[in-house]
């Protein structure tokens, strides 16, 4: 039975891995995320959790301290090795390895739905923009017309008005 288990975790295609709650640190690491973070599995297991966040992220980690239950999602952001940062969605689950309290993480890679996301948002913004110009365009085509309605009435009774004066009239 544990042989399975071990295997299918290995063979798990997500990034996977168990930290020890107290210290962070990596206790185990499959292989699809030696292959996608970059790190070795020696690497992996002399680092703790810290370690894979951008330093700018540090702070306020989701799923590092205290968990408040047993399974828990949240979404952050990750550094590869060679520097590559990527959004990851995490599901954890707590558990006991070892005689210790620790959590078994998933990572899903969610860099380009979140590009996606990002791009369709610009797209969708850039639309109603369009739209608003096209409103305004409308409204001074509008405003326009009637003007020039109004501006070949006055012509009208302009020249009317004009071709009914003398020629020596001083308003003509």
């Amino acid at each position: 039975t544990d042989r399975r288990y071990r295997l299918m975790f290995e063979a798990n295609p997500q990034p996977m891995w168990v930290f020890d709650a107290a210290t962070l640190d990596f206790l185990a690491v499959n292989d699809a995320a030696i292959r996608h973070y970059g790190y070795s599995r020696q690497e992996f297991l002399s680092m703790n959790i810290m370690d894979i966040h951008p330093a700018e992220d540090a702070p306020g980690l989701p799923m590092a301290a205290q968990p408040s239950g047993r399974q828990e999602a949240a979404f952050t952001r990750h550094q590869r090795k060679d520097g590559t940062v990527m959004d990851v969605e995490l599901v954890s689950h707590e558990l006991e390895m070892d005689g210790r309290r620790a959590r078994l993480v998933l990572a899903t890679d969610i860099s380009e739905r979140a590009r996606t996301r990002a791009a369709l948002h610009h797209s969708e913004e850039q639309l109603r923009q369009a739209q608003r110009l096209d409103a305004v365009g409308r409204l001074a085509g509008g405003v326009a017309h009637d003007f020039n309605n109004i501006l070949t009435t006055i012509r009208g009774f302009g020249d009317m008005l004009f071709h009914q004066m003398a020629e020596g009239d001083p308003r003509r």
